[in-house]
């Protein structure tokens, strides 16, 4: 596991407590020279503690696993390849399947849980500027951007999500945003900006702890298109996130402010 631990040191690079305990947890797990009844007191001392006890590792360990096959500024094929055998050494997942065909990466948890991650870059040509922030840690804090800027490419049935992920403990809760889109036969996937991966909706959802708190209709943002620029107290003040969540009432409240029911225009 040549520079393994490295590697996770730089996907997990947040500073709060429980990610940093994470590191450490993870990077002691690695390395092989810790006896077992090491890891099983570490294990017991950590249950013990009242917040450490919360700490969702083994998604943690998972999501860094994705984040890592999805950089490809950073990580070569061999190392992406190698954290994974790591991870099944580790016994963080059972195992994985990289299917060549459809581009796939499965990662299979535990419990046969299958995890399918495709690459959103996979899908873009190869000139496209946004493609590069995908493969790199540029991508990451702007999930409420990204997620904006393709849903409005969509303009389709699919929703613009938004609600909290809880996947470093279920104390620690993140508001993100993704969208949600069907595939062949009707399958659900979520469209992760910040992870440049698709992922079956199933698995993200389990993986992530989502706990959604609005869905919008990416076809109604063409609403969003139309008063974007609109100078409106309503506005003042109102990040990216507010905007989501009450997408619809404030889409309404500037139809009743226009006084019509179509769109609202400049």
């Amino acid at each position: 596991m040549k520079d393994f631990n490295k590697r996770m040191s730089k996907i997990l690079k947040t500073e709060n407590r429980n990610a940093l305990w994470c590191r450490r947890f993870i990077k002691y797990l690695g390395n092989k020279n810790n006896r077992l009844k090491d890891k099983l007191f570490l294990f017991n001392l950590l249950d013990s503690n009242n917040w450490a006890r919360h700490i969702r590792y083994e998604d943690t360990f998972i999501h860094s696993l994705i984040a890592t096959w999805t950089m490809d500024s950073l990580f070569s094929q061999e190392e992406k390849i190698e954290d994974l055998k790591g991870a099944v050494e580790v016994g963080f997942i059972k195992g994985f399947e990289i299917d060549e065909e459809k581009k796939e990466l499965h990662i299979i948890r535990k419990n046969d849980e299958v995890i399918k991650v495709k690459k959103i870059t996979d899908g873009l040509t190869a000139e496209s500027e946004i493609a590069d922030i995908l493969k790199s840690h540029e991508r990451e804090g702007h999930c409420h951007e990204g997620s904006l800027t393709f849903a409005l490419a969509f303009n389709n049935d699919e929703n613009l999500a938004i609600g909290y992920i809880h996947l470093i403990s279920e104390k620690n809760k993140l508001l993100h945003s993704w969208i949600e889109l069907k595939g062949k036969n009707n399958e659900e996937y979520c469209f992760d900006y910040t992870l440049n991966a698709v992922i079956n909706k199933d698995a993200y959802y389990n993986l992530m702890n989502v706990k959604p708190i609005n869905k919008i209709l990416c076809k109604d943002l063409e609403m969003y298109k139309d008063v974007k620029n609109v100078k409106n107290p309503i506005f003042e003040g109102m990040d990216i996130r507010t905007f989501f969540i009450y997408y619809y009432d404030i889409m309404d409240e500037l139809k009743n402010q226009n006084g019509t029911n179509n769109n609202v225009k400049e």
